[in-house]
Order: structure tokens, then C-alpha cells, then sequence
């Protein structure tokens, strides 16, 4: 016998993560895409905002600050998207130089990163999508009967 249901599903959230160490980008985008969220890796400036340019879905943008050429990944996104832009922030302190805010990072995380706490500012800054349905086939399933020989 088949089950037929229909789930309220949401579609996949765009992130691109923007980190120039690929052990670091790859391990983000495996987590998130865990997660349920659709990645999109950039290892540096040039790849970024090609994404940017090609994902008029973007929601989320995680930009390494230590990526040479930030700014231009952030403004590019500021310009063509209504991306959350969340900063990554290692070796340089740029939080403590520029208000991040004026360049339209809506936040900062410091490295080493806790996927945890990355992933709830991600949650918190992200606005609710709206849900589709789609119909679900179930596996086929035996009677409480059958299951029991």
C-alpha cells in the first residue's frame, strides 16, 4: 500500500559562503547544506560576486573579511540582492575599524567559528519564507500484522 501526504515544505534558503580557506568554505557549506539550505561556494572576491550576480535568490551571504577585496563582495551584494550579509571575521579586527552596519553586514562572527551560534544568526536575521506544498510518496508500509511474522 502507498501513503499519499502533503507536507507544507519551504524552498531551500541561497547561501553563498565567501571564505578563502577551502578546508574552512567546504565544512560550512557541508554543514549548512545539511541543514537544508542551498550553498554556493566562493574562494575569493572574483567568485563571489559572479554568485551574487547569478543568484537574484540570495538570501545569505557569509563574507570572510580576510578575503582580499570584501568590500566590493559586500557592496555588490548591498546593490543587486536583499541578502543578510554576515561577516566572518579572523585576523584583522575590521569590527573595531568600521561600522560594519554602514556597509550593510547585519552581523559579525569571530574565528574559530561555532557552527552553532553562526547558524542562529543566520536563523534570527533571516525573514520567514513562504511555504509550498509538494506531495510526498511514503515507502510502502506493512500492516501491524504482517510486520509481526
Amino acid at each position: 500500500m502507498m501513503n499519499h501526504s502533503t507536507e507544507t515544505t519551504r524552498d531551500p534558503v541561497s547561501v553563498i559562503v565567501a571564505e578563502k580557506y577551502p578546508l574552512a568554505r567546504a565544512t560550512l557549506a557541508a554543514l549548512l547544506s545539511h541543514d537544508g539550505y542551498r550553498v554556493f561556494q566562493a574562494e575569493d572576491a572574483k567568485a563571489a560576486v559572479a554568485l551574487i550576480g547569478a543568484l537574484p535568490d540570495l538570501a545569505v551571504l557569509l563574507a570572510d573579511l580576510d578575503v582580499m577585496g570584501w568590500r566590493s563582495v559586500v557592496g555588490q551584494s548591498v546593490k543587486c540582492t536583499g541578502a543578510t550579509i554576515i561577516a566572518m571575521e579572523g585576523a584583522h579586527p575590521y569590527s573595531k575599524i568600521y561600522d560594519l552596519r554602514e556597509r550593510g553586514i547585519s552581523g559579525c562572527v569571530q574565528k574559530p567559528i561555532l557552527y552553532g551560534e553562526l547558524l542562529d544568526l543566520i536563523r534570527k536575521r533571516q525573514p520567514a519564507r513562504a511555504p509550498r506544498s509538494r506531495m510526498l510518496e511514503a515507502e510502502p508500509t506493512l500492516s501491524p500484522e504482517a510486520s509481526a511474522r
